[in-house]
């Protein structure tokens, strides 16, 4: 028969080994980031939003690897901003942008289409 010490031991270890595995099992929210629309006429402001940064922490904005500057996330670790990407060449009637968010630990991305005003 096992002794009030050893149960109270297989007690603790067993906390201790469901406090890890509810640890592992609760994975950080990854960062996202969403526009407020998919299409954008050029020269719309495109605005948009995040979430799951890291709080009080600077990122950056990049549209197809161009960068459009840094700002500072909330102290929940969310954003809110807007830029106005570039026109289309000659000829191109619209393209499928690619905007991405770092806060140099985190990241995430969201594509939107510009285009260009019908008829033009």
């Amino acid at each position: 028969m096992p002794t009030c010490l050893a149960v109270r031991g297989l007690a603790i270890a067993l906390v201790v080994m469901m406090t890890a595995a509810a640890g592992a099992g609760a994975a950080e929210t990854p960062a996202t980031v969403t526009t407020d629309r998919g299409c954008y006429l050029v020269g719309q402001a495109v605005r948009f939003q995040g979430s799951g940064f890291g709080p009080s922490r600077a990122y950056d904005v990049a549209v197809d690897g161009v960068d459009f500057g840094q700002a500072k996330t909330d102290s929940s670790g969310s954003l809110r901003a807007h830029i106005v990407p570039g026109g289309l060449p000659a000829g191109v009637p619209q393209s499928v942008d690619r905007l991405n968010v770092s806060d140099g630990t985190s990241e995430a991305t969201a594509t939107f289409t510009v285009t260009r005003t019908p008829g033009a």
